[in-house]
């Protein structure tokens, strides 16, 4: 493989200057992102390695079992946390995560314009077939108005029918920890 120059994580790692550095990943899953990540900073970027280090956010045990395994070879590089709140109140570097915040739940809400308002959605059964349902009131979440979006008018008068948008207050509380 030909190398054409820097890479867009190192040239941000460098952006930072002097000092220790952090890769901060969130859901490491089975560690192969990190140890592909860890090789090519090996190889292409030698000097920040002992700048380098690599925290995985993981509350899983047995997730945190694999990625050591998968990761033996930078063991005194990597550290893992369960979460945000037990991460060094100050890191230099860049965070991220492969589809953590997909996977997390949320609320979903579809436009409804006969009524002019957002309607909570979730899954329903039918015979052995799981399939979308419009929430009755009574089974819509409390928190489900404070949830929607706010439309404005102008909007509302345009916006298709069955428009969809999801919420996800765990991804946001996660963002707002991140930060």
């Amino acid at each position: 493989v030909e190398w054409r120059g820097r890479s867009l994580l190192e040239r941000a790692l460098e952006a930072l200057g002097d000092g220790p550095l952090h890769l901060v990943e969130a859901g490491a899953h089975h560690g192969q992102l990190a140890g592909d990540l860890l090789r090519a900073l090996d190889q292409f970027a030698p000097e920040l390695r002992p700048r380098l280090r690599y925290l995985i956010l993981e509350p899983s045990p047995t997730r945190r079992e694999l990625q050591r395994l998968a990761l033996e070879p930078w063991l005194g590089r990597v550290e893992w946390r369960s979460g945000w709140a037990e991460a060094p109140s100050s890191l230099r570097g860049v965070a991220f995560s492969n589809e953590l915040l997909d996977a997390m739940p949320c609320h979903v809400f579809r436009w409804s314009s006969e009524r002019g308002a957002w309607r909570e959605w979730g899954v329903g059964l039918a015979g052995e077939d799981l399939h979308w349902v419009a929430l009755p009131r009574e089974l819509a979440s409390p928190a489900a108005a404070a949830l929607a979006p706010k439309v404005d008018p102008a909007l509302a008068q345009v916006l298709p029918d069955g428009f969809q948008i999801e919420c996800s207050p765990a991804a946001v509380d996660w963002w707002g920890a991140a930060g």
